[in-house]
């Protein structure tokens, strides 16, 4: 799975394309973390 996202980011960062500061800035909690559930009152 991992090599599936590495390879769109090393031709990004080759063509020049890559958005190297949303790159670096980025973090794995958004993706880990559980999703908030809304109820609304009847």
């Amino acid at each position: 799975m991992a090599g599936q996202s590495v390879v769109p980011i090393l031709v990004s960062a080759r063509e020049r394309i890559l958005d190297r500061e949303a790159y670096d800035t980025a973090d794995g909690s958004k993706l880990d973390a559980e999703p908030q559930v809304v109820v609304a009152a009847a």
